[in-house]
C-alpha cells in the first residue's frame, strides 16, 4: 500500500466547494475594471445618442444631458425643474449659468413657440451644454472623477 500524502488538515474546502482566492482576486478586479470604464463609457454613449436625434427632441435631450451632468455633480434635481429652475438651484457652482441660459433659451423655443426647430437650435442648446461641461471642470478633481463614475445616474429619467 502506497503511503498517504493526504494529511487531513490540508483541505482548505468550506462545504465541499473550493474558492481559490485568485478567481476572487481576478473576479473583483475585472468588476472594478467594468465600473471605471464602463461608466464613462455608458454616459458617454447616452450623449451620443441624445445628440443624434433631429428637431426638438435633441434640444430635450441636450437639456436631459445638462440636468444630468449637475445631478451627478451634486445639483439636487426634481422631476418639475425647469431649466432656470435647474439654473438657480446650480448657483453655487462657478460658471454654469450662461450654458443653462443659452440650453433654457432653446427649450423654450422648441417646445413652446410652435416655430420649427432646426439643426441651429439643436447646435445652440448642444453649445449650452458644452459651455456647461467647461465650466464643470473648474471643480476640484475629486469631484470630477466622483461625478464620472456616479452609476446612478445611468438609470435615472
Amino acid at each position: 500500500m502506497p503511503p498517504s500524502t493526504d494529511d487531513g488538515g490540508s483541505d482548505r474546502s468550506w462545504s465541499g466547494v473550493r474558492i481559490p482566492l485568485l478567481w476572487i482576486f481576478l473576479g473583483s478586479a475585472a468588476l472594478l475594471l467594468l465600473w471605471l470604464a464602463g461608466v464613462p463609457l455608458l454616459k458617454s454613449v447616452r450623449a451620443l445618442r441624445r445628440r443624434r436625434r433631429t428637431g426638438s427632441a435633441s434640444v430635450v435631450g441636450a437639456w436631459a444631458e445638462a440636468r444630468d451632468r449637475l445631478r451627478a455633480h451634486g445639483v439636487p434635481v426634481t422631476a418639475g425643474m425647469t431649466v432656470r429652475d435647474l439654473a438657480h438651484a446650480a448657483r453655487e457652482l462657478p460658471d454654469t449659468e450662461p450654458g443653462l441660459t443659452r440650453v433654457a433659451r432653446a427649450v423654450d423655443h422648441a417646445l413652446w413657440s410652435g416655430g420649427p426647430s432646426g439643426p441651429d437650435l439643436s447646435d445652440q442648446a448642444w453649445t449650452g451644454v458644452r459651455d456647461l461641461r467647461k465650466a464643470l471642470r473648474s471643480r476640484p478633481w475629486t469631484d470630477r472623477l466622483q461625478a464620472s463614475l456616479e452609476l446612478r445616474m445611468l438609470f435615472r429619467r
